[in-house]
C-alpha cells in the first residue's frame, strides 16, 4: 500500500524547507558554508522525496523516497539541533520544532506502510 502524502503535508514540508533556506541565509554570511551546504541538502532532499514519494506509481518506489525523506529529515533537524546548541551559531527554535513535527510525520507514515 502506497503512504498517503496529502497536498497540505507536502506544502508543509516545503514551507519547512524555505524556512531553512532562509535560516541558512546568515550562515553563510557569517562565514559558516560547511552547515549551510549539509542543511540546505537535507532539508531540499526532504521536499523533493516526498514530492517523489507522491509521484510514485508503484509501492517499492514510494517507500524508497519515503525512507530517504526520512533520512533527510534526521539530518536537517541533527543540523539545526546542533546550532541550536552552540554559541557561534544563530538559533531557531520554531523551525527546529517544525523539523521535528515533519520527521514524526514520515516516521508514522513509514510505520503504516
Amino acid at each position: 500500500m502506497k503512504p498517503e502524502i496529502t497536498t497540505v503535508f507536502l506544502k508543509n514540508s516545503m514551507q519547512f524547507t524555505i524556512g531553512v533556506i532562509d535560516f541558512s541565509e546568515p550562515l553563510q554570511q557569517m562565514k559558516k558554508e560547511a552547515i549551510a551546504s549539509k542543511l540546505l541538502d537535507s532539508a531540499i532532499g526532504v521536499s523533493s522525496m516526498l514530492q517523489s514519494c507522491k509521484l510514485a506509481e508503484k509501492d517499492s518506489d514510494s517507500k524508497a523516497y519515503l525512507q530517504k525523506a526520512a533520512k533527510h529529515i534526521s539530518n536537517t533537524v541533527y543540523w539545526l539541533d546542533q546550532c541550536q546548541k552552540s554559541e557561534n551559531y544563530p538559533h531557531n527554535a520554531e523551525l527546529l520544532n517544525h523539523g521535528k513535527q515533519i520527521q514524526s510525520e514520515i516516521n508514522l507514515l513509514l510505520q503504516i506502510k
